[in-house]
């Protein structure tokens, strides 16, 4: 069986003129037989599209025809209506012939007029707001990155998934006017069942009444979003980041490296590969590293700038600037996909090291870190997936929680329980872990954002936790002055308490996590 919309002829083609008017039909081919069904439409010949599927706007009157929004749209609610009978038809196990579909038409439940646009189909409704989202005129109109239309397009998947089981469980026709408190306490419903966070939600009904307003300005048809205000209250989480001594740990541990023998342990298990790192200025044509090697790196890396993974992926060797009093000194500037901000961030010796083994040899305009092997960059997913491979074998597993949260803000049964660092390893943490770094060595937040591109200060908020050591911070020094340490001095003068933490900032110092100043005027704290 198959459905189409024709043009009605009363003559011979030839004979019609551009300017004639022909009333557009639903035609149906069941076992042989025509079925033909008046759309009430009526539209110029010479504004018929024959082709129309397959057209890139996939509309079958011309946009040369007057009012042709509307009767695109009431054509396709037409037809998206007889598609619904015979689909209702076969699930409850009947055979949709030409009599019975007749037969539904006849009937109030599934027979509507088409007085206005407010009785259009609210699913087409929204695979027309689809299309412009990801128009190339919407895209220049609003500025927005690619990075934002792909998280609404998500939304909007999410609404015409629920648009089509709300139709099914209700055995209706969807309108704008059927969008009520019933429509939108089922959609939260529909997307908590699915697992998605309040937050997510949150976009989803934000696009649903952006989607409204969209209509009311395009098509004129105007319809309200109730919207609860209380369920989606947000709940302060705890931030996952890397401890310094698990950034070190880290660092340290190079049996991953290609220069390390025991890398072909693991290259023989399969659990990692060559990788060519390119250096066309060389006379060699490549260095060889390992995946995990490279993995390992940019985790670095990642903790050392803030950056996005995406960001990361993008890198050029030329978008390092050097100091100009010192080229071993300099800063990263980079162009932030999702924000389009331009970003800096100060290179240390942790990062300045990983940029000097992967740049070597290489120009100004090639990539940072290595491709694959067929010259595309790393996935996101295939990083995270062997980042946390890479964590285990190291041995992050510290016990850390994060639960998830229900609409009614109890925790999600089974996700209370703490499990090892290493599973909620991902490229994310290390923008974590470097806003938490820069924090505890006092940079200021808005020097922080800076360098991490962050526009809002609420969103920058949700990247760290104010810890006991943030509020302890400057509290010893308070009323100090006259009060003497209890605790026994060793040959140096210092206690074991000062001396711990003197080691643990000359190793951070030591690998180029601290810069000099920083070191320095933290012993000086320590020392009193």
């Amino acid at each position: 069986m198959t459905i189409n919309l024709v043009p009605l002829f009363r003559k011979k083609k030839e004979l019609y003129l551009p300017e004639d008017e022909v009333t557009i039909l639903v035609r149906l081919f069941v076992d042989n037989k025509i079925l033909n069904l008046s759309s009430g439409i009526k539209v110029r010949y010479e504004n018929w599209n024959p082709n129309w599927k397959n057209t890139r706007k996939k509309n079958p009157i011309k946009d040369k025809e007057p009012n042709h929004i509307e009767k695109n749209l009431l054509l396709k609610t037409k037809e998206k209506e007889i598609k619904d009978i015979v689909f209702e038809i076969e699930r409850s196990g009947g055979i949709p012939t030409v009599d019975l579909i007749k037969t539904h038409l006849r009937t109030d439940k599934i027979q509507k007029k088409k007085k206005s646009l407010s009785d259009v189909h609210f699913i087409i409704l929204l695979e027309k707001y689809y299309d412009w989202i990801k128009s190339e005129e919407y895209k220049i109109l609003t500025q927005n990155t690619d990075s934002y239309i792909r998280s609404v397009v998500g939304s909007i998947k999410d609404l015409i998934r629920f648009s089509n089981v709300y139709e099914q469980r209700g055995n209706i026709q969807l309108t704008t006017e059927d969008i009520d408190t019933t429509f939108v306490s089922g959609l939260i419903k529909f997307c908590d069942k699915r697992g998605l966070q309040p937050s997510t939600i949150k976009k989803r009904l934000k696009v649903l009444v952006s989607f409204s307003k969209w209509v009311g300005d395009k098509i004129g048809v105007i319809f309200s979003i109730p919207i609860p205000k209380k369920v989606f209250t947000d709940i302060e989480k705890d931030i996952i980041f890397l401890k310094r001594d698990e950034v070190l740990k880290i660092y340290k541990f190079d049996k991953f490296d290609y220069s390390n023998e025991n890398h072909l342990d693991y290259k023989k298990k399969g659990v990692l590969h060559y990788m060519k790192n390119t250096t066309p200025k060389r006379k060699k044509d490549y260095t060889i590293v390992t995946s995990y090697e490279v993995y390992k790196d940019m985790l670095l890396f990642l903790c050392g700038t803030g950056m996005r993974f995406g960001d990361l992926i993008t890198l050029r060797v030329d978008d390092k600037e050097f100091d100009s009093k010192d080229r071993m000194k300099g800063e990263i500037k980079y162009q932030s996909e999702k924000t389009k901000k331009i970003t800096r961030v100060p290179l240390n010796r942790l990062t300045m090291n990983i940029f000097n083994k992967y740049s070597s040899g290489k120009g100004k305009e090639d990539y940072l870190f290595p491709r694959t092997n067929k010259g595309n960059s790393i996935s996101g997913t295939k990083f995270n997936k062997h980042i946390k491979e890479i964590c285990k074998e190291i041995g992050l597993n510290r016990g850390v929680k994060s639960p998830q949260y229900n609409l009614d803000r109890t925790i999600v049964k089974g996700t209370e329980i703490s499990v090892e660092l290493y599973e909620k390893v991902s490229s994310h943490i290390g923008r974590k872990t470097f806003i938490r770094e820069q924090i505890e060595s006092g940079t200021p937040p808005r020097v922080i954002m800076s360098m991490t591109g962050h526009k809002s200060q609420k969103v920058f908020d949700g990247y760290y936790n104010i810890l006991k050591g943030d509020r302890m911070k400057n509290n010893d020094k308070i009323f100090s002055t006259n009060l003497k340490d209890d605790e026994s001095e060793n040959s140096f003068g210092i206690t074991k308490h000062q001396e711990e933490k003197l080691k643990k900032e000359k190793s951070l110092f030591d690998i180029g996590l601290l810069p000099k100043e920083i070191y320095l005027e933290r012993v000086r704290e320590i020392m009193g």
